[in-house]
């Protein structure tokens, strides 16, 4: 089931409401404002908070990790009760607009060999994997241009 984008709102947030929804996704492994104070220090970034209707279902933390034009997606996620309604896709269109606004020319991120609906989704969606995938190599790199 789709959530109409409508229903979907996206918005950004501080650093410490991001958390708390983050804090409230089974997979993530438990994390304090500090962890994330302290990865972002001296960086640009940017949190998304996804909410259907009033409700906080998903999150994403963006930054400028590399420094080379692109806008690195680091943390992202979806309550159970969220997902399968398009609430991570429309992060995804969020930064990409964001980025484009902002003067970056692509999208990077890493995920495992072991995420593969992520997998299945990035090549779908425009990703380029532009480093991993070597055999014994679980990290994989990807690339998306935004302009």
């Amino acid at each position: 089931v789709q959530v109409h984008p409508r229903t979907t709102n996206i918005q950004t947030a501080s650093l410490s409401e991001a958390v708390l929804v983050h804090r409230a996704i089974p997979e993530m492994k438990d994390a304090d404002l500090s962890f994330f104070e302290e990865r972002l220090k001296g960086k640009s970034y940017v949190c998304f908070i996804a909410y259907i209707e009033g409700t906080p279902v998903g999150y994403a933390i963006r930054y400028d990790r590399y420094e080379d034009g692109s806008l690195y997606c680091w943390m992202g996620g979806v309550v159970p009760e969220g997902r399968r309604k398009g609430v991570m896709s429309h992060i995804m269109d969020e930064t990409v607009s964001y980025a484009q606004k902002h003067g970056y020319t692509s999208l990077k991120l890493k995920t495992t060999q072991r995420h593969t609906s992520m997998l299945k989704f990035l090549p779908a969606d425009g990703w380029i994997l532009i480093s991993g995938g070597e055999k014994g190599c679980d990290k994989l790199l990807y690339e998306k241009p935004v302009i």
